[in-house]
């Protein structure tokens, strides 16, 4: 009886101890095959300071049943040798029968040192878990070199301080040249309008034998009608260079084409002209009859000053 239960507590013994690893396997995570992770560390590990930002990618084809939970991804925040995961981003997509994860991980560098130092992005660890099943997707972890912003002491620091610069000087000869054409053009229009309208003469041409009757014609009461109409003769035989009548005026015309387009105007007036100083008839009243003159008088020293 005894040598029956000593055999079957071996063989109990025994079965447990073949079963005992095959549960443990079954339970126990297991790793992905290398060929189907692929990972991006930054493209460059050295020159980095305090503030940079590094990115590294993890992509991993899953077999059918398999999933990332974001549970189980690196919680954001999290801080290691003053390297801090600000950002995770997991992205999943149909490949044929199973999976494929794209996971972003962004670092941010906010360790100082005085020295150049050799700092690393933490190793993580993701599980993916399956029916019964759990499989591990390692990441390992990847060294850079950080560069301090200044050197420990201020001696050197000041040694290695560069002299400020001028601010470059910005180009203004296009701009000069456009000011200047503005300013020429500005000066060229006001002496126009100072030509045309100014009844003093400021430029060549402008104190003409017209434009000295105008001036005082504008002074002379309304009643002076016999003055105004002198002061218009006065200033026709100082153009004409004689006494000019109103069978001289095409001579008049030939001499000085300017005055052309007024011929009709400048008749007229020597035909109200003669009616008032020698006839003594007037048939309008002496205002209309100055508004008259002034209105030719103008008109003649605009032709005069080659301004019509």
């Amino acid at each position: 009886m005894k040598n029956r239960f000593l055999v079957s507590l071996l063989r109990g013994l025994l079965l447990l101890a073949l079963a005992t690893p095959m549960w443990a396997a079954a339970s126990a995570p297991i790793p992905i095959n290398a060929r189907d992770i692929r990972i991006e560390n930054p493209s460059r590990n050295v020159g980095l300071t305090i503030g940079d930002v590094l990115t590294r990618t993890v992509s991993v084809d899953l077999p059918p049943g398999f999933r990332i939970a974001k549970s189980a991804l690196p919680q954001k925040g999290s801080q290691q040798q003053g390297i801090e995961l600000v950002d995770v981003t997991l992205d999943e997509k149909s490949a044929g029968k199973g999976m494929h994860y794209t996971l972003t991980l962004r670092y941010q560098i906010f360790a100082h040192r005085t020295q150049p130092s050799v700092l690393q992005l933490p190793e993580e660890t993701i599980a993916a878990t399956g029916d019964k099943q759990a499989v591990t997707i390692p990441v390992p972890a990847w060294r850079f070199w950080l560069s301090p912003l200044a050197v420990s002491t201020m001696a050197s620091a000041k040694a290695n301080v560069m002299s400020e610069l001028p601010p470059a000087p910005i180009a203004t000869q296009e701009h000069k040249l456009r000011l200047y054409a503005c300013l020429g053009l500005l000066v060229v229009g006001v002496m126009g309008l100072l030509y045309i309208n100014a009844e003093r003469a400021w430029l060549p041409l402008m104190g003409g034998p017209f434009a000295q009757a105008y001036r005082r014609l504008k002074r002379l009461p309304a009643a002076s009608t016999q003055p105004a109409y002198l002061l218009l003769h006065q200033a026709f035989n100082r153009t004409y260079g004689s006494s000019l009548f109103a069978a001289d005026i095409p001579d008049f015309i030939a001499q000085h084409p300017r005055f052309a387009p007024l011929q009709a105007d400048i008749e007229a007036f020597f035909q109200a002209s003669a009616a008032s100083l020698f006839a003594g008839r007037q048939s309008e009243t002496e205002n209309k009859v100055k508004a008259d003159l002034l209105h030719l008088c103008r008109q003649l020293r605009d032709c005069e000053r080659r301004a019509r």
